[in-house]
């Protein structure tokens, strides 16, 4: 089951979301964190849990954003952590949340940036409507 957060749930799982954010952006800096949580409490962004019975097996945290390349909304998957290990069926579950949350709101298109080749795999099976590599190099 998929669940997502209200806003004063946050701080109550703020470990958790903190985790989530460090595993994504292994580097980030208070700034990155302090912004997302605003977004967070302000429901600009979501945070979503993925749960069997009382345990969680995931954690996503979500944003939609304006896309004025092609005038568009997009829900973009910000980060995600699995706490236990994921499988295909955990998968399709938030996909199928995500896909419906985000046309409920309008939103064209849903992206994600990750590192992880069981999630990119997975999503090669889906209409890819543009896919890129991103790169971060130290200077």
């Amino acid at each position: 089951m998929i669940l997502r957060l209200c806003p004063d749930q946050i701080k109550d799982y703020w470990e958790l979301v903190n985790k989530t954010i460090d595993v994504t952006f292994p580097e980030s800096q208070m700034a990155t964190k302090s912004a997302l949580l605003k977004d967070l409490m302000l429901e600009v962004a979501q945070c979503w849990f993925h749960m069997t019975d009382d345990d969680i097996n995931a954690v996503i945290i979500s944003k939609i954003n304006n896309d004025y390349a092609v005038g568009r909304k997009t829900f973009t998957v910000v980060a995600f952590y699995g706490v236990r290990p994921i499988n295909e069926s955990i998968m399709q579950e938030a996909f199928d949340t995500a896909a419906k949350f985000a046309k409920d709101r309008d939103c064209y298109f849903l992206d994600f940036y990750t590192t992880s080749e069981k999630i990119l795999k997975y999503a090669m099976g889906f209409d890819i409507f543009w896919r890129s590599h991103y790169i971060q190099m130290r200077l």
